[in-house]
């Protein structure tokens, strides 16, 4: 009976603390047992996005400029606003786990081409990855990921360059966001 309390109370605490205590309920039952209502619990803490590309989208770099990687198609989303320009609109703050990976090629020989994320347009350094392309005609592949707190309005977007100027195409792109707290 004790380990049953202790554990209505864990997790209205918890819903508490997620914000969620309207959406959780304990009802202590005749038969001395507890049941725990969660209504929509998981369902209101949801919050993701993904944008994903299988066409040519290609950034013309000039030398070590970020541009935006944009011509995106709108996947599954939830309380997050992804656009095709390459957009993700956050509408419920908390912490993001944010992915993307993306095969490409380059106009020139030998060039190091970086992709990194942006939050408000400022560089996301720790959510960065780069490879050298041999030949233009060589299709390379590169993905990063990394934890992230976003605000309710802020934006995030993904930006490539290359150290030579040049065509940087891209070819089955996916970006995505999941929050986890």
């Amino acid at each position: 009976m004790k380990k049953l309390i202790i554990l209505m109370l864990a997790v209205l605490m918890v819903a508490n603390i997620y914000g969620q205590q309207d959406n959780v309920t304990a009802n202590w039952k005749k038969d001395n047992t507890i049941e725990l209502i969660m209504a929509n619990w998981y369902e209101n803490l949801a919050s993701y996005a993904e944008l994903h590309s299988m066409d040519d989208v290609i950034a013309t770099s000039t030398d070590s400029a970020y541009v935006k990687l944009t011509d995106w198609t709108i996947g599954t989303y939830k309380n997050a606003t992804p656009d095709t320009t390459g957009n993700i609109i956050f509408t419920t703050a908390g912490v993001y786990r944010i992915a993307f990976s993306i095969s490409f090629t380059h106009s020139v020989n030998l060039a190091i081409c970086h992709v990194t994320a942006f939050k408000n347009s400022t560089e996301l350094t720790a959510i960065e990855c780069e490879r050298k392309v041999r030949t233009g005609t060589d299709v390379g592949s590169m993905s990063a990921s990394g934890l992230v707190t976003f605000a309710v309005g802020d934006t995030l977007q993904l930006r490539g360059k290359s150290g030579k100027d040049g065509n940087l195409t891209f070819y089955h792109s996916n970006f995505t966001i999941v929050r986890l707290r």
